[in-house]
């Protein structure tokens, strides 16, 4: 199957998929900012070679298509390869599995039902007791242990 998501589309995916556990806030996840992008590739590649506000423009719906060099920079950064931008058979499955992810995350962030109210409520008493480290270590312990709940094939 073909995809023929809009580069800009693609991007976006990028930055939500990447987005990374807030230090401060347990469980809220934060995209990278253009800058943040823009600043880690000139430190990787050299300075300018990409800007934030060219990044912006990329993420718009009716933006530029990069050149080749912009578009491998961005797949670098993000870690994935340059066919990710094109259409075709890789392109296709970074973009499932992508979808997949955000999927994912968005749903670990929806409201717990009703009967877990007082198991959660235990665990986040529990947790206010931690150090940051401590509370850091629990939160992605927890997180795995989501992830295989879902990858196991018998799971209620």
């Amino acid at each position: 199957m073909k995809d023929s998501t809009p580069f800009a589309a693609k991007l976006n995916l990028l930055f939500q998929a990447s987005a990374y556990l807030h230090p401060d806030r347990p469980g809220e996840r934060v995209e990278y900012t253009n800058k943040q992008v823009a600043d880690k590739i000139a430190e990787d590649e050299g300075k300018g070679k990409i800007t934030a506000a060219y990044i912006g423009m990329l993420r718009r719906e009716d933006g530029p298509n990069p050149s080749l060099e912009k578009a491998g920079l961005l797949a670098r950064f993000f870690k994935v390869p340059l066919d990710y931008f094109t259409d075709g058979p890789t392109a296709d499955a970074v973009l499932e599995e992508l979808r997949r992810l955000v999927a994912s995350r968005a749903a670990e962030s929806a409201p717990a039902p009703a009967g877990d109210d007082e198991q959660i409520s235990l665990l986040a008493r529990s947790a206010r007791r931690l150090s940051p480290d401590s509370l850091r270590l629990s939160l992605e312990f927890v997180q795995r242990l989501g992830d295989l709940e879902e990858k196991a094939p018998d799971r209620p």
